[in-house]
Formats: structure tokens, sequence, C-alpha cells
């Protein structure tokens, strides 16, 4: 039995609602494709199995707003609609765009009435304090914490003084890679948003290589089962 069988028959346990994926992530990632482009498989594997076990899904793309929601259905056109609306979104959004996980989540919380399983796929990096609005999210629903981060996010390689820039808000500046607090702080930070999701009683999961993603997936949903 394959990988994704395997993911399939853990999926028919639980009930699929909705798919979030942060889509500022459009602007940031390491070779030919973005983070967004990494994301975007990654809720394409949940979609398909949703529509596999006969399961309703719905979508939340967004950014400090909700810029494109799927109504809960289920069925290949619906799904069909859904992934289209994935793969092409992304190329939408203007660079100005910010990501503010606090307003999202607490406009599930207001609009979500029936109990969900609701997937947020996102790096979780945000200045906003969301951790409010995703307790009470969380109090009322399922929320599933999908975190992918690229490599150069977790760990910089020495190379020198190095432009960068803020995709978020354009704003650039030089970096010293050989400082080596820098990789530190990234791994503080990835420490902080763990110690807060998991305080709101979020699951994590941590997608670092999306080849090995469905295994992964498969663990991390058998872990989480109640037999």
């Amino acid at each position: 039995v394959g990988p994704g069988n395997r993911f399939v028959a853990e999926a028919k346990r639980t009930l699929f609602g909705r798919i979030g994926i942060d889509v500022v992530t459009s602007f940031v990632g390491t070779g030919e494709r973005t983070k967004y482009g990494y994301m975007s498989e990654l809720a394409a594997i949940f979609a398909l199995v949703a529509e596999h076990n006969k399961d309703s899904v719905g979508l939340v793309l967004f950014t400090d707003q909700i810029e494109l929601q799927l109504p809960v259905m289920h069925g290949k056109e619906h799904v069909f609609k859904l992934l289209t609306a994935v793969f092409t979104y992304g190329m939408q959004v203007h660079r100005e765009a910010k990501t503010d996980l606090g307003f999202v989540f607490k406009k599930l919380a207001q609009n979500l009435k029936q109990k969900s399983l609701i997937v947020v796929i996102s790096d979780f990096i945000d200045d906003h304090d969301y951790q409010k609005s995703l307790k009470q999210l969380q109090c009322r629903h399922d929320v599933v914490a999908v975190r992918y981060l690229d490599i150069y996010e977790q760990q910089l390689i020495p190379a020198g003084i190095l432009p960068i820039m803020d995709p978020e808000t354009g704003q650039t500046g030089v970096i010293n890679t050989q400082k080596t607090n820098l990789n530190l702080c990234l791994k503080n930070r990835v420490s902080k948003q763990d110690q807060l999701l998991r305080g709101c009683g979020v699951d994590v999961l941590q997608i670092n290589d999306l080849s090995v993603s469905i295994v992964e997936i498969v663990k991390f949903f058998r872990k989480r089962l109640v037999y």
C-alpha cells in the first residue's frame, strides 16, 4: 500500500471542513516556486482526500482580509473549482498585501456556525497578535496549523553581506549572514510560534519537504486520531 493510500485510510476518520491558505506567501520562495506554490499543493492533497472520502470541503484564501471564500460543498465539480482557485489566485495578489491571522481567525469564528475541522496553511509569520482570536476559534472548532517555511527562513548560509527586502512592506536593507545569532533568532521565532499555537490547543504539522509531505501528514493525523 502506497503512502497516498494510507493517508486516505487515515483521513476517513476525520471530517474535513475548511482549508485556509495564506496568499501573501505568493511573493516568497527559494528556487522556481514560491511558498504559496508549495502550499497550494498541500491544499490540493487535503481537498482531494476530502473528495475521495465524500466529505465536504471549503476554501478561504486570505491576506489581511478574506480574499476569496468558497462554501463547504462536496463533489468532483466543486473540488475542481476549489483547486482552480487555489492554483490561480496567488498571481492576483498585490505586493502591498500583508498577513493578519488575527483578523482571519476572528472572521471565521463569527461566520462558521457548524463545528468544523479548519486546516490553516501558512508560515505563521505575522506581526499582529492573533493568540486571542485563535483561542476563540479553537474553542468552537478543531484547528490544525500546517506550517511551511522556506529553507532560508529556518537557517541562513554564511554568505557575507546580502541585500534583503520585506515582501509585505517593500522595505529594503542589508544583512550580515556571518553573524552567528541570526540562525538562533530564526530558531527562536519557530519556537515562539510553537508555544503560541500549542498554547491555544492547536496541533502543528511542520512541512519542510513536499516530497515527503504525504508521509508526514499520515503520521500526524495518525497521532491525533481518537480511536
